[in-house]
């Protein structure tokens, strides 16, 4: 099967190219001076998409980040081959598709500590201190958890049964659902069932 391929690299002046007046996709000021960074760290690796008549269909935030470095011109691919209901999906699907993925926060900790290490800037990669700091701590605290030892035995001396409740508000179930996940990914659980447990053995503890 072939597929339509964007095969060239132009380079256009920044007021040659028309941002979509529907972008559904907000950039804050903090996230402009953060491409910003990237972009003088990094070089323009990452062009600018627009259509056949150079309005913008990937690239809003690049473009207010060349602004803001003073650029004059930058790397555009020029996607022709799409219809206008498909551009306008495109749009979309470009933006949401990246949410859609996951981090390995473990390889992500390994990675940033070895770039701290390299003294890199890392606001250039997009991570404040604090949200670095976060995770570490976050990974860390679960660390500690997986080292604890955890006995299920009972003591025949002082047998006791104890018993736990968890009270949810079913409104909350996609908060629940959320949070089971979550749980589930970090302590590398196969199940539901499991992730429960895990709950109880803490409370037990």
């Amino acid at each position: 099967m072939t597929l339509p391929t964007a095969k060239n690299i132009e380079l256009l002046g920044l007021d040659a190219l028309t941002p979509y007046d529907r972008n559904a996709r907000l950039h804050t000021e903090k996230q402009i001076k953060q491409i910003a960074k990237s972009i003088a760290a990094f070089g323009f690796n990452n062009p600018i998409l627009i259509d056949s008549d150079q309005g913008i269909i990937a690239g809003h935030g690049r473009l207010e980040a060349a602004k803001f470095l003073g650029l004059e011109t930058v790397p555009v691919i020029r996607l022709d081959h799409l219809s206008d209901k498909e551009r306008r999906a495109y749009i979309l699907a470009d933006n949401r598709l990246a949410e859609l993925s996951q981090w390995d926060e473990k390889t992500l900790a390994a990675e940033v500590e070895a770039l701290q290490v390299a003294d890199l800037d890392l606001d250039a990669v997009g991570w404040t201190e604090d949200e670095l700091q976060a995770l570490t701590a976050s990974l860390d605290e679960a660390e500690a958890l997986e080292d604890e030892p955890v006995s299920l035995a009972s003591d025949e001396s002082n047998s006791e049964t104890k018993s736990f409740r968890f009270e949810f508000d079913i409104s909350d179930h996609a908060e629940l659902a959320e949070m089971l996940d979550n749980l589930r990914r970090r302590y590398k659980l196969d199940s539901d069932a499991e992730t429960f447990e895990h709950l109880v053995r803490g409370a037990h503890g």
